[in-house]
């Protein structure tokens, strides 16, 4: 019980960070399209434009990681 008391004692020394409500930002969002698996984008459906961007920056990443098994002997 005394360790409670101690512990309250030290948490009345700590700054108070006061946050105020702001509109989230689509960077927020593209990085969630950033941390998925290229397995995983075909079933991602974007609803923003901003989030649309950041699907196609995913895909072609992701094209350019499977291209170098893609033989060059293919018609172009």
């Amino acid at each position: 019980m005394c360790s409670l008391a101690l512990l309250a004692e030290e948490e009345v020394g700590l700054p108070v960070v006061k946050l105020s409500p702001q509109i989230r930002s689509g960077a927020v969002e593209a990085q969630a399209y950033t941390d998925l698996a290229c397995e995983e984008l075909a079933g991602v459906n974007a609803e923003s434009a901003a989030q649309q961007r950041a699907l196609a920056i995913r895909k072609q990443q992701c094209l350019e990681q499977y291209r170098q098994f893609i033989p060059n002997t293919g018609l172009r």
